[in-house]
């Protein structure tokens, strides 16, 4: 009898990785929210190193990061942003991971303004 068999072996069995969906500028706090499309291990922080923010055309890093909740990280700017803000992940950071277990993948980035 014959059948067609299934290649496993070509299959991911990890849920997808973390991806930003979105963010928000909150400008009398300097800050801005990134937002991911699941829910994130909030139990540890990336490191500042792995996040450049472009501040009006100036690549900058944070100077502080938590999380807010389950999936948005909160990134501390230096100034205020007037005609472009742009959030990056520079490289692939074990401690960015979501409750899964699944890391987010570099390089990705959100624009903000």
């Amino acid at each position: 009898m014959g059948g067609l068999a299934k290649d496993f072996s070509r299959i991911s069995f990890l849920p997808p990785s973390p991806v930003f969906t979105g963010g928000t500028y909150i400008f009398p706090l300097l800050t801005v929210d990134v937002n991911f499309d699941r829910a994130m291990d909030t139990g540890v922080l990336p490191s500042l190193a792995s996040f450049e923010i472009i501040l009006d055309g100036v690549p900058e890093t944070p100077s502080l990061l938590l999380w807010v909740d389950g999936d948005t990280l909160r990134l501390t700017i230096s100034g205020p942003a007037t005609v472009s803000l742009v959030v990056r992940l520079l490289t692939q950071d074990s401690n960015l991971r979501s409750a899964a277990g699944t890391f987010a993948r570099a390089p990705q980035s959100v624009t903000i303004l």
